[in-house]
């Protein structure tokens, strides 16, 4: 799974975060527009928030390699390809509801779409098979995520991902996962936690703490 095309495009839009400051200014706008639920505790609320998309952002590469490494020659490697293919297609060739979303203000939601449908995938392999096809959650982070996007959008992007979901899951023989536990639940957790995959490791990167059923940011 070549991740390398999607880490180029995110230091691109690193590149052009920095020249241009965009998502900074769109962030700042969106401070008095967040959910009740979240709540920014900073001298410049709007870095922070910056901050926290970045890493949700750089995940994704990451998160694509340690799938490969994990789903080799195992039962899980079909899904696990098609995943990866739809996540480089957000990037590379993203669907039309981003145009206009350029920088890191795209890559924020693409990188959404990439986190959401291995959400729902491993929400559906948990029922259906005992196993997600990542042992990770970024439920959490996905959620502050929703609300910087903002609304509908946030909600046009949910669409997209069910429906990418649903399709990707129905190209795979699914009954070759049923009970099919070649890769040991421990291994896979640690596989994971070689890099800062889990939603408690992203927040930790960005000082971030959640706070059910609200979200503080601090």
């Amino acid at each position: 799974m070549d991740t390398v095309i999607i880490r180029n495009q995110i230091a691109s839009a690193r590149s052009h975060e920095a020249q241009t400051r965009e998502l900074a200014h769109l962030l700042r706008a969106r401070l008095t527009r967040l959910h009740s639920t979240i709540s920014v505790r900073a001298a410049d609320p709007h870095l922070h928030l910056l901050a926290f998309a970045t890493a949700f952002v750089e995940c994704v590469p990451d998160l694509l390699d340690v799938l490969e490494e994990v789903s080799r020659n195992t039962a899980r490697e079909e899904l696990s390809d098609l995943f990866g293919a739809a996540c480089r297609d957000f990037f590379i060739a993203p669907p039309a509801l981003l145009q206009g979303h350029n920088g890191m203000n795209g890559a924020m939601a693409k990188s959404y779409l990439c986190h959401r449908t291995l959400e729902e995938i491993n929400d559906h392999l948990r029922v259906t098979c005992q196993q997600p096809l990542l042992p990770v959650d970024f439920t959490g982070s996905s959620l502050i995520i929703h609300h910087l996007l903002g609304e509908p959008f946030g909600n046009l992007l949910d669409s997209l991902v069910h429906s990418t979901a649903i399709g990707l899951l129905d190209r795979c023989d699914l009954s070759r996962l049923d009970n099919a536990h070649e890769v040991d639940p421990v291994d896979l957790l640690a596989a994971c936690q070689r890099r800062p995959l889990m939603d408690d490791g992203l927040r930790q990167a960005v000082v971030i703490s959640s706070l059910f059923p609200g979200c503080t940011i601090h």
